[in-house]
C-alpha cells in the first residue's frame, strides 16, 4: 500500500543550520494544492498524510509522513503542489530550504544518489498501493497498511515488538484503503475477531504477524532495510 512517503535518508547530506522548526495542529493544512513550498520537511513528531480530493468530496490518502520522512522530495521539481498534506496529529517538523537542496545536490553526486534512491522506492511503494485498490480485498488492504506501518516504525525505532503507533481514526484507515468507513469498521471487527490484530489508545499491536503478512502478501523490500541508520535523525541531534 502507498503509504511509504521518503526516508530521510536524502536528508542527512545537509547541512544542519539551514533547519527550522514549525508546527501545525491536527487535520491543519500544512500544503495547499497550488501552492509553491520553499522548504521541505522533516517530521520530527506527529503524522501527516498526503491525499486527492474529488469532486464530491471524497477523498483518497495516497500517503502517510511519519516521523523521520521527508515531506516531500516531489516539491523539489518546482511544480505546484498537487496533493494536499495535511496534519493527521499534533505536528512538530524542521524545515529545509529547498534552495539549498538543489544546490547541494548540483555539486554532490551523494546527495544526487540519495534523492534518486528514495524516487525509486516511491514508485516501488506506488506499485504496492495500485495491487492493493485493484486486487487486495478489504482485510489484505488494511493488512497490508499495518504490516507497513509496523516495519517503517522498526526502523525508525518507534516500534516495540509487534507493537506500534496508530494515530489514525477509521475515517483515515478509509481513504487510505479505499473503501468506506462503514466497510472499514466491519473490516476492523473481523479482524479482531480472527485474531490478527489489537487497537487500543492510538496503538496498534499485530497479534499474529506471519498470518497477516501471508494475508497481505507483505514483502518489505521497498522499504528502507533494518540496519539502515536513521542518517535524518541523526542529522537533526546535531543542532
Amino acid at each position: 500500500m502507498l503509504i511509504h512517503s521518503g526516508s530521510t535518508n536524502s536528508a542527512r547530506l545537509l547541512p544542519p543550520e539551514n533547519l527550522g522548526a514549525r508546527r501545525w495542529r491536527a487535520r491543519e493544512t500544512v500544503a495547499r494544492e497550488g501552492d509553491h513550498p520553499e522548504y521541505l520537511l522533516v517530521i520530527r513528531q506527529g503524522w501527516a498524510a498526503r491525499m486527492r480530493r474529488l469532486g464530491d468530496g471524497v477523498r483518497q490518502i495516497t500517503g502517510v509522513y511519519i516521523p523521520g520522512d521527508i515531506c516531500d522530495t516531489f516539491w523539489l521539481e518546482g511544480r505546484p503542489v498537487s496533493q494536499p498534506v495535511v496534519a493527521l496529529s499534533d505536528l512538530r517538523v524542521a524545515s529545509v530550504p529547498m534552495s539549498d537542496v538543489r544546490r547541494r545536490a548540483k555539486e554532490q553526486a551523494s546527495l544526487r544518489d540519495a534523492l534518486w534512491k528514495e524516487t525509486q522506492r516511491t514508485a516501488e511503494a506506488r506499485s504496492e498501493w495500485m495491487v492493493s485498490l485493484a486486487r487486495r480485498d478489504s482485510i489484505a488492504r488494511l493488512a497490508h497498511i499495518f504490516c507497513e506501518l509496523l516495519a517503517r516504525q522498526h526502523v525508525t525505532g518507534q516500534a516495540s515488538g509487534n507493537c506500534c503507533d496508530l494515530p489514525l481514526t477509521q475515517h483515515d484507515l478509509a481513504d487510505l484503503a479505499g473503501i468506506t468507513p462503514v466497510h472499514t469498521n466491519r473490516t476492523l471487527q473481523a479482524m479482531r475477531a480472527q485474531g490478527l490484530i489489537e487497537l487500543r489508545s492510538k496503538r496498534l499491536r499485530i497479534l499474529d504477524p506471519e498470518r497477516l503478512k501471508a494475508i497481505a502478501a507483505f514483502d518489505d523490500g521497498y522499504l528502507p532495510l533494518p540496519d539502515e541508520p536513521q542518517v535524518g535523525e541523526l542529522m537533526l541531534n546535531e543542532i
